[in-house]
Protein backbone atom coordinates (compact mmCIF):
# COMPACT_ATOMS: atom_id res chain seq x y z
CA UNK A 1 0.00 0.00 0.00
CA UNK A 2 1.97 3.31 -0.58
CA UNK A 3 0.26 6.36 0.98
CA UNK A 4 1.35 10.05 0.02
CA UNK A 5 0.86 13.44 1.75
CA UNK A 6 1.06 16.08 -0.86
CA UNK A 7 2.76 14.30 -3.56
CA UNK A 8 5.06 13.20 -0.55
CA UNK A 9 5.41 9.00 -0.07
CA UNK A 10 4.94 8.50 4.27
CA UNK A 11 4.80 5.76 6.10
CA UNK A 12 2.31 4.34 7.93
CA UNK A 13 4.06 5.13 11.23
CA UNK A 14 3.95 9.30 9.70
CA UNK A 15 -0.01 8.85 8.70
CA UNK A 16 -0.36 7.53 12.68
CA UNK A 17 1.74 10.19 14.04
CA UNK A 18 -0.33 12.77 11.79
CA UNK A 19 -3.68 11.28 12.92
CA UNK A 20 -2.68 11.49 16.60
CA UNK A 21 -1.83 14.90 16.15
CA UNK A 22 -5.21 16.38 14.14
CA UNK A 23 -7.23 14.62 17.21
CA UNK A 24 -4.82 16.13 19.77
CA UNK A 25 -5.76 19.17 18.40
CA UNK A 26 -9.21 18.62 18.28
CA UNK A 27 -9.39 17.72 21.92
CA UNK A 28 -7.96 20.55 22.65
CA UNK A 29 -9.98 22.77 20.95
CA UNK A 30 -12.86 20.87 22.01
CA UNK A 31 -12.19 21.29 26.00
CA UNK A 32 -10.62 24.70 25.72
CA UNK A 33 -14.41 25.65 24.28
CA UNK A 34 -16.43 23.89 26.85
CA UNK A 35 -14.19 25.74 29.90
CA UNK A 36 -15.22 28.69 28.36
CA UNK A 37 -18.60 27.44 29.02
CA UNK A 38 -19.99 26.95 25.41
CA UNK A 39 -21.42 24.10 24.03
CA UNK A 40 -19.75 22.10 21.28
CA UNK A 41 -20.66 19.44 18.90
CA UNK A 42 -19.89 17.85 16.01
CA UNK A 43 -19.91 19.47 12.83
CA UNK A 44 -19.83 16.47 10.00
CA UNK A 45 -23.57 17.86 8.78
CA UNK A 46 -21.70 21.38 7.69
CA UNK A 47 -18.36 19.95 6.37
CA UNK A 48 -16.50 21.46 10.15
CA UNK A 49 -14.69 20.54 12.90
CA UNK A 50 -17.56 21.82 15.42
CA UNK A 51 -20.58 23.64 16.19
CA UNK A 52 -20.44 26.22 18.69
CA UNK A 53 -23.61 26.87 20.84
CA UNK A 54 -23.84 29.98 23.49
CA UNK A 55 -23.51 29.16 26.62
CA UNK A 56 -27.80 29.09 27.29
CA UNK A 57 -28.50 27.08 23.95
CA UNK A 58 -30.52 24.03 23.73
CA UNK A 59 -29.18 22.03 20.84
CA UNK A 60 -31.63 20.37 19.21
CA UNK A 61 -33.68 23.54 20.19
CA UNK A 62 -31.82 26.29 19.66
CA UNK A 63 -29.42 27.13 16.48
CA UNK A 64 -25.40 26.90 16.53
CA UNK A 65 -24.11 30.05 16.89
CA UNK A 66 -20.97 29.28 14.84
CA UNK A 67 -19.25 26.98 12.23
CA UNK A 68 -15.59 26.38 13.88
CA UNK A 69 -12.21 25.03 11.68
CA UNK A 70 -8.96 24.11 13.07
CA UNK A 71 -6.50 25.24 11.05
CA UNK A 72 -2.31 24.87 12.10
CA UNK A 73 -0.24 28.35 11.12
CA UNK A 74 1.58 26.79 8.92
CA UNK A 75 -1.04 25.50 6.85
CA UNK A 76 -1.74 27.10 4.34
CA UNK A 77 -5.62 28.01 3.46
CA UNK A 78 -6.18 28.84 -0.10
CA UNK A 79 -9.01 32.00 -0.75
CA UNK A 80 -11.53 29.94 -2.35
CA UNK A 81 -11.27 27.18 0.50
CA UNK A 82 -11.84 30.30 3.09
CA UNK A 83 -14.71 31.52 0.60
CA UNK A 84 -16.30 28.63 0.94
CA UNK A 85 -16.24 27.87 4.09
CA UNK A 86 -17.88 31.54 5.04
CA UNK A 87 -20.27 30.77 2.36
CA UNK A 88 -21.69 27.68 3.96
CA UNK A 89 -21.73 29.54 7.60
CA UNK A 90 -23.57 32.27 6.02
CA UNK A 91 -26.62 30.43 3.96
CA UNK A 92 -26.66 28.70 7.38
CA UNK A 93 -27.08 31.68 9.27
CA UNK A 94 -24.30 31.14 11.53
CA UNK A 95 -20.81 32.68 12.29
CA UNK A 96 -17.78 31.37 10.71
CA UNK A 97 -14.96 30.79 13.50
CA UNK A 98 -11.60 29.80 13.03
CA UNK A 99 -9.33 28.25 15.60
CA UNK A 100 -5.85 28.95 14.06
CA UNK A 101 -2.72 26.57 16.13
CA UNK A 102 0.41 28.57 16.11
CA UNK A 103 3.95 27.34 16.37
CA UNK A 104 4.10 27.47 20.11
CA UNK A 105 0.37 25.55 19.85
CA UNK A 106 -1.57 28.01 21.64
CA UNK A 107 -5.14 28.54 20.07
CA UNK A 108 -6.19 31.85 18.54
CA UNK A 109 -10.04 32.22 17.49
CA UNK A 110 -10.98 34.42 14.95
CA UNK A 111 -14.51 35.13 13.97
CA UNK A 112 -15.64 36.14 10.24
CA UNK A 113 -18.54 38.32 9.66
CA UNK A 114 -19.93 39.53 6.70
CA UNK A 115 -20.25 43.40 6.04
CA UNK A 116 -22.66 45.10 3.85
CA UNK A 117 -21.81 48.46 2.55
CA UNK A 118 -24.88 50.53 1.48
Amino acid sequence: MLISSKNKKISFKELSNKQKEETHDSYRVFKDLKTKGLIVKEGLKFGTDFRVYEKSAKPGKDHAKYLLYILERKNKLKLDDFCAKARIAHSTAKTLLLAIIDSERDINYYEVNWKSIT
